[in-house]
């Protein structure tokens, strides 16, 4: 049988195991979606769309789905930019995206018509209020 101690110390391991894997997973929860559209409203299908941290340099790429939907999960919290692409559009960039720690922030593309040899860069902050999550949440300060 297994001394009593034994059993002891090794559940007390489990739990601190299992409380430092949690706030390691709790650095990435953050993520960006939103549609592209065009001038007139309508969606974007296929467009490239690439986002970019600005703190680190790194970025990731996808396609909008027929929906004209992207999104981007998994992401630490920082400062990014938001470029979209596509074919007959200029190419559109939202620069400066704060994205806090388990934040869903929806950022939507809309395109502008034009050649691909020119850049559209849209300078207004994404609003405060966030409509991709319903939920409660404050800071608190010393």
């Amino acid at each position: 049988m297994i001394p009593r101690r034994v059993m002891l110390c090794s559940c007390v391991l489990l739990v601190l195991i299992v409380l430092n894997s949690s706030s390691a997973w709790a650095q990435f929860t953050s993520g960006i979606e939103g549609t592209v559209t065009d001038p007139t409203g309508a969606v974007v299908p296929g467009a490239t769309v690439t986002i970019k941290n600005e703190e680190t340099g790194t970025s990731q790429t996808a396609q909008t789905a027929d929906s004209g939907f992207f999104r981007f999960t998994t992401l630490p919290s920082s400062t990014f930019t938001v470029s979209a692409a596509a074919q007959g559009f200029k190419v559109t960039v939202q620069e400066h995206i704060q994205l806090q720690v388990a934040e869903t922030k929806t950022v939507n593309v809309h395109m502008v018509v034009g050649g691909t040899d020119s850049t559209v860069t849209v300078t207004e902050e994404v609003p405060q209020v966030e409509t991709s999550e319903a939920r409660v949440s404050g800071q608190v300060s010393e």
